[in-house]
């Protein structure tokens, strides 16, 4: 179930108490709440119970994810020059609502989405993981930036072939970047690095978190589509889980419709509710729990070390460059000591350390980070939570520094030791970090 803040000013106390509601008469449904950051870049009446709401959501088990328009507001205060056109009306657009993201360059969209996420951690919003791009619209370049961001969900993928409900006229069909062989009962897929489509062949976006997964909007949203076809979409899934393929259906409305919706949107879920006890398994989910269902079990694998993006562009950036890790050896290694390490020449075959491999090849950034801990990485030196067995290491560059570095393509990982042997007893998987 996914919310849109779509026009988060035009929300009114009555479409916040009917999301409070549906989340009270529906208790088991698991919420992903995109928010917007243009919240914060124009006036919104309702920003601090918005701002409330969903960080409790986040408190709750729920999602907190991002929904992008690019409102002047927003993209001026990312430092972009603001564009009228083309608009998915085919006229020009002044307020930039119907401006596709897509049609701004990578390196514009980039910062303004970067601009968004650092609006929205500034709220103490958690790690956001899934992302939609406003109108649905999307391109190659909008998943590589969202990848490299950090995010791990696109939730665009839009049913153009969808039998039921209405579709976007004007210019949507050519700017949107979908086509036919997205459809009400297309399963979530990895995005490749060449197409946005489910056919998509590997290589496929990836960060330290893994790929990129798409989500379909199968039901549409909320003015499109009536409860009855959203019901009837939902039993075609149920038939095609009870013959044993996994699947995935997903509802979603805007939040300044809520109110307006309240009906039919609770009507669907008394539906939904009553088929959890069925013979067929159905379970709400969010959209980052969806992809931990449906990950590919070759991607499923142990990564100790993740980190907050996966590119820097710092020429478009402020005075510093921030990149964020997250070490995790587990409780085996708690209190232990660890190094995290940087390489400009690759990760195969390593280094050898012991009974281990540290996958950076030997080179002079590596042997620079090595004698200087804490410096081009804080953090980078230290002992492991005493319970936990985790860490937190940063990258904080000055811009004109990490403006030296654009072209350079780096890896960290990191090693654990045990100061009283002593012994190398973990070794990371590696992150990249591109300086484009």
């Amino acid at each position: 179930m996914i919310t849109h803040f779509d026009r988060p000013w035009s929300m009114g106390t009555g479409d916040l108490n009917a999301l409070r509601s549906l989340v009270a008469l529906h208790p088991k449904v698991r919420w992903t709440h995109l928010y917007n950051p243009v919240a914060y870049t124009q006036a919104t009446p309702l920003r601090a119970e918005m701002e409330k709401f969903v960080l409790d959501a986040s408190r709750s088990g729920h999602e907190v994810g991002m929904h992008v328009h690019m409102y002047r507001s927003l993209v001026e205060s990312a430092g972009v020059t603001f564009r009228m056109q083309p608009s998915v009306s085919c006229g020009s657009d002044s307020s930039g609502y119907r401006v596709p993201i897509s049609s701004y360059g990578r390196p514009e969209i980039h910062r303004v989405i970067e601009r968004g996420v650092t609006i929205l951690r500034s709220r103490g919003l958690p790690p956001l993981k899934t992302f939609c791009a406003g109108f649905y619209t999307t391109s190659v370049a909008l998943q590589g930036v969202i990848t490299d961001l950090g995010f791990t969900v696109s939730a665009a993928a839009y049913p153009v072939a969808a039998k039921f409900g209405r579709n976007f006229g004007g210019c949507w069909p050519s700017l949107s970047g979908w086509d036919a062989t997205v459809t009400e009962m297309t399963r979530p897929y990895l995005v490749s690095k060449t197409s946005i489509l489910p056919a998509g062949k590997p290589p496929y976006l990836a960060c330290s978190r893994g790929p990129l997964m798409e989500l379909v909007q199968t039901c549409k949203i909320d003015w499109m589509v009536t409860a009855a076809e959203m019901k009837a979409v939902f039993d075609r899934h149920v038939a095609v889980a009870a013959n044993g393929t996994s699947t995935v259906v997903c509802l979603s409305f805007h939040e300044e419709s809520a109110s307006a919706n309240f009906t039919k949107f609770d009507d669907v879920l008394t539906h939904i509710d009553a088929a959890l006890n069925g013979k067929t398994s159905v379970a709400y989910a969010t959209a980052s729990q969806i992809r931990e269902a449906f990950l590919p079990t070759q991607f499923k694998v142990a990564r100790p070390l993740t980190a907050s993006r996966c590119a820097l562009y710092p020429q478009r950036l402020g005075r510093v460059a921030l990149v964020d890790y997250d070490l995790d050896a587990g409780t085996t290694h708690a209190n232990k000591a660890y190094v995290l390490l940087s390489s400009a020449a690759g990760t195969s075959p390593g280094l050898r350390l012991s009974n281990h491999v540290l996958p950076l090849n030997p080179d002079p950034w590596l042997t620079f980070t090595l004698a200087h801990p804490n410096a081009f990485v804080i953090g980078s030196l230290g002992l492991l939570d005493a319970r936990a067995g985790t860490g937190q290491a940063r990258i904080a560059l000055p811009a004109a520094l990490a403006y030296s570095l654009i072209g350079l393509s780096l890896h960290h990982a990191f090693v654990v030791i045990d100061p009283s042997r002593p012994s190398f007893d973990l070794t990371s998987n590696a992150v990249p970090l591109v300086v484009r």
